[in-house]
């Protein structure tokens, strides 16, 4: 299976991922995204944007048409892309769909969320799903494509299910190679 080639045809793809693989397929997926695809907002949840930015640059990653939205930021800490932006916390939903929202507008062309798994141990189910449901519904009508991450032990728990409704494709990747 091409996942580049299923971003390009699914607007909004979950993509399971094994604990064991994440973030060397983080990792490999970027390489191959960041080839093809003209500007990502990277969303993460739990991995402060810096260190994120050094890891992407270090695998040979541009990270040049990148606009990241961090959870986590240590104190001081500057934005790493013109285009980088803080929220106060991942449980700041409003402040991180704003973001998010501002993004889309600016004609991003995928939507990479890292990593719903992380989002959902800061809040609850409930709110959880409320918010993929706004992100995924902010996609639908644009050229916007969002690709959400999870780990295989919390889709299978039954805790992310629903998002089956909302997604177009639901993917199962053991390893990216």
């Amino acid at each position: 299976m091409n996942l580049v080639k299923e971003v390009e045809e699914n607007q909004n793809i979950v993509l399971v991922l094994n604990e064991s693989e994440y973030k060397g397929s983080i990792i490999k997926l970027n390489q191959k995204l960041s080839k093809v695809v003209g500007s990502i907002c990277y969303v993460s949840i739990t991995t402060q944007v810096k260190s994120l930015a050094e890891t992407f640059t270090n695998e040979g990653i541009s990270i040049e048409n990148y606009k990241f939205v961090g959870c986590s930021k240590k104190h001081g800490e500057e934005p790493v892309t013109a285009d980088s932006r803080f929220i106060a916390a991942p449980t700041a939903l409003t402040e991180l769909a704003i973001e998010v929202s501002k993004a889309i507008k600016d004609e991003t062309e995928l939507l990479f969320l890292d990593s719903v798994s992380s989002l959902a141990v800061h809040n609850d189910e409930f709110k959880t799903i409320k918010f993929l449901h706004h992100l995924i519904t902010l996609t639908k009508g644009t050229n916007t494509r969002g690709l959400y991450i999870i780990l295989k032990s919390d889709f299978e728990k039954g805790l992310m299910k629903e998002l089956a409704l909302f997604a177009d494709k639901i993917i199962e990747y053991a390893s990216l190679e």
